[in-house]
């Protein structure tokens, strides 16, 4: 009897031994988002300690003091939902006519189009899930100078108060298609006749869950009348999954909104390329693509500028692995024209 204790004994040690826990980073958070501070120095030092990581991992002075649950309020790309309503007009995928078209191996808008200011702009959504509204108008702003009708910023404001539930829930997120909807259907403002709202910095901790929505105001803050403000798009489109494709738009007309999923590790994105390591999916995120290139050790991506300020990433830019539709991003890219027409209201 005391022989068969011994080899049980044995047998569950070995278990035992044999079982390696889960490591905790690869998975979703299981704690209360709201007690897990950012930085979290576990991702980052197995993002760093990686050997196979093509990017490097630190702490971003914009979302010091954040928690998980701060981070999820920044990230207000809403998914397809059942129960939304259907596009006045379904948007058409757009393929690229332009076989001739020579891409280069690397590409940056900023030089193509150096006149441009809007180009090399970085912008900060604040405390509000708004990057929707954030992406549509950088995207629309940059393609009217591009186009050469117009230098001017026009207002996320406008977008996010005004375009009201067809867009989403405002500051706690929307769909980026619905905001191309509203420039072709209603036009958007430009920044100076409405700014945006959330333009104090709010120091964590103690900032609330994320801000009210603007109400909508049909005024300028200016003496422009708020008609004369208006600018639209013209031929609101997709475009990609290819990446041929999404490559030929950025060259020939400039950049393109798009969303992706955002894990932890992202938030502690400080250069290099981006590739998912570790963390769970904290939700979808718009921003505006720009360019592609290739480091030197090979690694293709593309250029997006963020809307979380200067003081996160590569001065508020990032980069991300192309070709293999990481965290989706090749996945949803919708853009537009610039439209000349004015409607007086």
């Amino acid at each position: 009897m005391k022989l068969l204790w011994t080899f049980l004994l044995i047998g569950l040690l070995g278990a035992a031994q044999a079982i390696r826990p889960i490591d905790p980073l690869i998975q979703q958070v299981t704690v209360d988002p709201s007690a897990i501070l950012v930085p979290q120095d576990d991702i980052i030092g197995a993002v760093n300690s990686e050997p196979s990581a093509t990017w490097v991992a630190g702490e971003n002075e914009r979302l010091e003091g954040f928690t998980v649950d701060d981070l999820k309020v920044l990230c207000g790309s809403k998914a397809g939902d059942p129960n939304a309503l259907p596009l006045a007009k379904p948007l058409t995928l757009k393929r690229s006519h332009h076989p001739d078209v020579e891409l280069p191996k690397n590409f940056d808008p900023r030089q193509k189009w150096p006149s441009c200011p809007s180009l090399s702009a970085i912008r900060d959504q604040g405390h509000c899930g708004s990057c929707w509204a954030f992406g549509a108008v950088e995207v629309l702003t940059d393609r009217f100078c591009i186009a050469g009708h117009e230098n001017v910023t026009l207002s996320t404001n406008d977008l996010l108060s005004c375009c009201g539930f067809e867009c989403g829930d405002g500051c706690e997120g929307g769909w980026p298609e619905r905001a191309w909807e509203y420039f072709e259907r209603s036009g958007v403002v430009s920044e100076q006749c409405d700014p945006y709202f959330d333009t104090v910095p709010c120091k964590h901790p103690g900032c609330g869950p994320v801000k009210p929505t603007p109400k909508c105001v049909r005024g300028c803050k200016d003496d422009e009348l708020w008609g004369d403000s208006k600018h639209y798009a013209a031929n609101v489109y997709t475009v990609g999954p290819d990446v041929e494709d999404l490559q030929k738009e950025l060259f020939l007309n400039g950049p393109i909104e798009v969303a992706f999923t955002v894990y932890q590790d992202f938030a502690h994105y400080k250069s290099g390329v981006y590739k998912h390591l570790y963390g769970g999916v904290l939700g979808g995120h718009a921003v505006k693509l720009m360019g592609w290139g290739t480091t030197d050790d090979g690694v293709d991506y593309w250029l997006i500028a963020n809307s979380w300020g200067y003081g996160w990433g590569e001065d508020g830019y990032f980069r991300i692995v192309r070709g293999e539709n990481e965290c989706g991003i090749e996945g949803e890219a919708v853009t537009g024209l610039p439209s000349v027409k004015k409607v007086v209201v």
